[in-house]
C-alpha cells in the first residue's frame, strides 16, 4: 500500500510515519509545505495546488492509495488573526486532498479536533452537532465537510491535546510545562477548561488501524481521562519530578486569549473502542513513555 502523510515535519506527522514504519511495509511517503519525499527522491510542491501534486506523484510515479492529512494551522489565537492564512492551510488543503484523491481512487483520512465544538456541554461524540467558536474550528469543520461531501472513502479522525515527546520540533502543552519547571519558571496554567490528553503514539496507532479496517465517517481518537489543563499541568510536574509550586492556576478570563476555546469540551471515544479497539494508554503512562524518550534521546 502506497501511503502519504502530509505535515510530515510536524508532531503529528513524524509520529505517523515512525509507527507506520514500525507496524506496517507499506510505501511511506512524506509531504512538507514545499516538499514531497518519495523513494529516496524529493520534488518541490504546493500542497494547495493540484496542478503541483500531479506533478510530483507523475515525476515520481508514485500512486498513492491513502493520504493522511495531518498538516494543519493549529496556532489557534493566530488563526483568528490571520484568517486567510489559516483557510488555505486547513479548509483549502483538505479540497486539494480530496481532489487529487478523486484523481487516484484513494482513501483520504482527515485529522480534525474537537475544536469544531462550542464547550458548552462536552464531552462529545460523533454524533452531537458542530458548533466552533473560533476561526481555527470554522476551518477544520469546512474540512471535515469538504471530506465528507467529496465522494471519496475518508474518514476523519477528531482528537485533541496531542501529547509526546517531540524531538526538538514546536513543544506541546505538556512538554512546554515540563520545560518550563525544569527551569523554575513561574507558569499561570487555566484551571477551567476541560478535555482529554491524547498521547500521539495511540492516535498514530488508531490510524494505522482505520487504515487498516477501512473505516470510514467520523470517529473520534482520545485519551480516556478527561481533566482539567491545570490537573494535566500537575500531573507533568509529577511525571517529571518537577516542583508543581511554579504552577498558579488561573481562570480563562484571567489569563486573556485572543481566540476563545471551548470550555467543557472532551471525546467519547466508544466507537472507537468498537471499530478498531482502541486502547489508549492512561495519561501516566503516557507521560512515563514521554520522559523514557526524552531520557533516550538525551543520551
Amino acid at each position: 500500500m502506497n501511503v502519504i502523510v502530509t505535515g510530515a515535519k510536524g508532531q503529528l506527522g513524524q509520529t505517523l510515519l515512525r509507527v507506520l514504519r514500525r507496524e506496517t511495509d507499506w510505501a511511506l511517503s512524506a509531504m512538507t509545505r514545499s516538499h514531497f519525499f518519495t523513494l529516496g527522491t524529493m520534488s518541490s510542491i504546493n500542497p494547495l495546488s493540484k496542478a503541483s501534486w500531479r506533478e510530483a506523484l507523475a515525476t515520481t510515479g508514485w500512486h498513492p492509495d491513502v493520504i493522511i492529512n495531518a498538516a494543519a494551522m493549529t496556532n489557534v489565537n493566530h488563526c483568528e488573526t490571520h484568517r486567510e492564512e489559516a483557510w488555505q492551510s486547513n479548509a483549502q488543503l483538505a479540497e486539494t486532498v480530496t481532489q487529487v484523491a478523486r484523481i487516484f481512487d484513494a482513501r483520504v483520512v482527515q485529522i480534525s479536533t474537537d475544536y469544531v465544538f462550542d464547550g458548552v456541554a462536552g464531552p462529545y461524540t460523533e454524533e452531537h452537532k458542530p458548533n466552533p467558536i473560533n476561526y481555527y474550528g470554522r476551518t477544520k469543520l469546512a474540512a471535515e465537510n469538504i471530506c465528507a461531501h467529496s465522494g471519496v472513502h475518508a474518514a476523519i479522525v477528531r482528537t485533541m491535546w496531542l501529547y509526546g515527546y517531540t524531538d526538538g520540533l514546536k513543544m506541546n502543552f505538556p512538554e512546554w510545562v515540563r520545560d518550563r519547571l525544569s527551569n523554575e519558571t513561574h507558569i499561570d496554567v487555566i484551571n477551567d477548561e476541560f478535555g482529554n490528553p491524547t498521547l500521539m503514539e495511540d492516535l498514530a496507532y488508531a490510524v494505522f488501524q482505520i487504515i487498516e479496517k477501512n473505516i470510514s465517517g467520523i470517529i473520534n481518537v482520545a485519551g480516556t481521562e478527561r481533566m482539567s489543563r491545570l490537573e494535566l499541568a500537575m500531573a507533568v510536574a509529577e511525571a517529571f519530578e518537577l516542583d508543581p509550586t511554579f504552577i498558579h492556576p488561573v481562570t480563562s478570563d484571567e489569563l486573556g486569549r485572543t481566540a476563545p476555546r471551548p470550555m467543557q469540551s472532551g471525546l467519547i471515544t466508544l466507537k472507537a473502542k468498537s471499530l478498531i479497539g482502541l486502547q489508549a494508554r492512561s495519561l501516566k503512562d503516557g507521560l512515563m513513555m514521554t520522559r523514557t524518550a526524552r531520557n533516550r534521546n538525551m543520551l
